[in-house]
């Protein structure tokens, strides 16, 4: 008796992506899981069978779950740094304005990019100390990124960096608050702009 051929048996085949598109792919289907089950529980076998591709493949294009939290960390990241940029460039003659609109995206970031934060600032350093350098630069690199909003055409000491620093964490503070419904949205964006209007060694705009 003949019996028809299962899916498992015969997996579709999947289409030919040269190197790097193949890359992008898993990297954006990664993305895409760590949306749905966090960056902490995401493994290598995981994506392989979310892409349809084998582990030796997945496991060619990222050496091992290190090198792929730092792609997924920096593809947020220069995403988030790209929206903050393009609101400073357009925004650049008016501090107030510039202010108050880089504290709203900060407030409504979708809850994967509070996530990440949260790990970029908080915990994932002590579960994974290989990630330190990369942590370290990319919290540079957001500072650098508000540096420029706070403190337009200053040169930022470390006090007002670590205000800055301050500053995220009173973000975090703003979220559970609103995850909580203790407090609303305006009400958090304007306790964050209060904040941030009184940095430390900051010129008052005129």
């Amino acid at each position: 008796m003949a019996y028809a051929a299962t899916n498992s048996e015969n997996p579709p085949k999947r289409p030919y992506l040269r190197s790097d598109a193949r890359r992008q792919q898993l990297l954006d289907v990664a993305l895409a899981l760590v949306d749905r089950v966090g960056l902490g529980h995401l493994t290598i076998s995981q994506l392989a069978q979310e892409a349809g591709v084998t582990r030796q493949t997945a496991y060619h294009h990222f050496a091992d779950i290190n090198e792929l939290f730092r792609e997924i960390l920096r593809a947020r990241f220069l995403s988030m740094q790209s929206t903050i940029a393009e609101l400073v460039e357009a925004q650049k003659d008016d501090y107030v304005s510039t202010v108050r609109q880089a504290v709203q995206i900060g407030i409504d970031l979708p809850r994967r990019d509070r996530l990440m934060l949260r790990y970029v600032f908080g915990g994932l350093e002590s579960d994974r100390p290989e990630l330190r350098p990369l942590l370290h630069e990319l919290r540079a690199l957001l500072i650098l990124r508000w540096c420029s909003v706070l403190y337009p055409h200053q040169v930022v000491s470390a006090r007002g960096q670590a205000a800055i620093w301050g500053g995220m964490n009173a973000l975090f503070g703003m979220y559970d608050l609103l995850d909580a419904g203790a407090i609303t949205r305006e009400d958090a964006i304007d306790v964050v702009v209060a904040l941030a209007n009184n940095l430390p060694e900051r010129i008052p705009a005129n």
